[in-house]
């Protein structure tokens, strides 16, 4: 057989919610078992939803695809026309970065801003690719920034923010509170759960809840932005 190329936003397996006006005919497919993962993370999918094969091809539904993606899809009954809106797929929440505060630092902070604030902190060893990784014992939070340019032209800034201060929130939770309901808050966010690594991504930026007791309390929260997942310490 012939390699099977992945046709991800063509898939001709469409959910739609209202009656298809235009001409059709009967295809015959083969159902088609395989994993999808979007950026480097298995994506669960419906019992609804299947993949198929035709013609050597495997075609995935482009509402599954596209929703994975925190895409919208929707059907133009009338005018026969699939519309696919990434309007409200967010890479980096800027208005939530720019909520979020711990001890007065904010993520994509300058460095220097920082160190003007809170002076140079207590060095921190072990960070791969930061410039400055600092704890602030009197804060009860720690800073890195980076030392490269990636994709967010993030260099010496603060890409990695901790606290361990419960005055400190993000969204409507802060260290001391329970993790279900830190969980419940960002799902309602559109955080996408990570399980295995216990941390929750929406775009670009992530957010991790420690819970040194294991007693389902949050003992820490980081957030991060512009690395992978795996980078996290």
């Amino acid at each position: 057989m012939k390699k099977l190329v992945m046709g991800m936003i063509i898939g001709i397996v469409i959910s739609l919610s209202g009656a298809v006006n235009g001409a059709s005919h009967a295809i015959e497919v083969l159902s088609f078992y395989a994993k999808v993962f979007v950026s480097g993370h298995e994506k669960s999918m419906d019992p609804e939803y299947v993949i198929v094969n035709y013609k050597d091809h495997a075609y995935v539904p482009i509402r599954f695809i596209a929703e994975s993606m925190e895409a919208s899809v929707d059907y133009d009954n009338a005018n026969d026309r699939i519309m696919i809106d990434f309007e409200d797929m967010n890479l980096l929440d800027l208005q939530l970065i720019d909520d979020t505060s711990f001890g007065g630092v904010k993520l994509l902070q300058s460095q220097k801003e920082v160190i003007d604030l809170l002076g140079k902190g207590d060095a921190l060893r072990g960070c791969m690719g930061c410039g400055f990784n600092a704890a602030y014992p009197e804060k009860q939070i720690t800073v890195s920034t980076s030392s490269y340019t990636n994709d967010l032209g993030d260099k010496n800034k603060v890409v990695r923010l901790a606290t361990k201060n419960n005055e400190d929130h993000f969204l409507d939770f802060k260290v001391g509170d329970r993790i279900d309901s830190a969980v419940a808050i960002l799902r309602d966010n559109r955080f996408v759960a990570i399980e295995y690594l216990s941390i929750y991504k929406k775009g670009d930026l992530t957010v991790r809840l420690l819970d040194e007791n294991e007693d389902h309390i949050i003992d820490e929260i980081e957030l991060e932005v512009g690395l992978k997942p795996s980078q996290m310490r």
